[in-house]
């Protein structure tokens, strides 16, 4: 059995907020681990904060290991979105 741990980054097809029947692989992070269930803070995005910096801004939480994690340029966590699975719900380890 794999061991999760936190940080991870995965890659997760994940609805969007606003049209729950529309979806997109993209990357999240464990932040929560608890018996089989995994909390994930979700999305990520290659925008750079704002300048001058709009509301949403303030929840951009940079990822500073993008590269290791295998994203192919400077990402950013949006703290704004969280989802809890079962360890069996992820897709691919990235």
């Amino acid at each position: 059995m794999y061991e999760f741990l936190l940080g991870e980054i995965y890659w997760l097809d994940v609805g969007y907020q606003d049209i729950p029947a529309e979806s997109k692989t993209r990357p999240v992070i464990i932040i929560g681990i608890e018996n089989n269930e995994l909390l994930l803070l979700v999305s990520t995005t290659s925008a750079p904060p704002s300048d001058p910096p709009k509301h949403y801004n303030q929840f951009k939480i940079p990822i500073l290991n993008w590269r290791k994690a295998g994203l192919l340029k400077p990402s950013w966590v949006q703290g704004l979105r969280l989802i809890n699975l079962s360890k069996d719900e992820i897709l691919i380890k990235r």
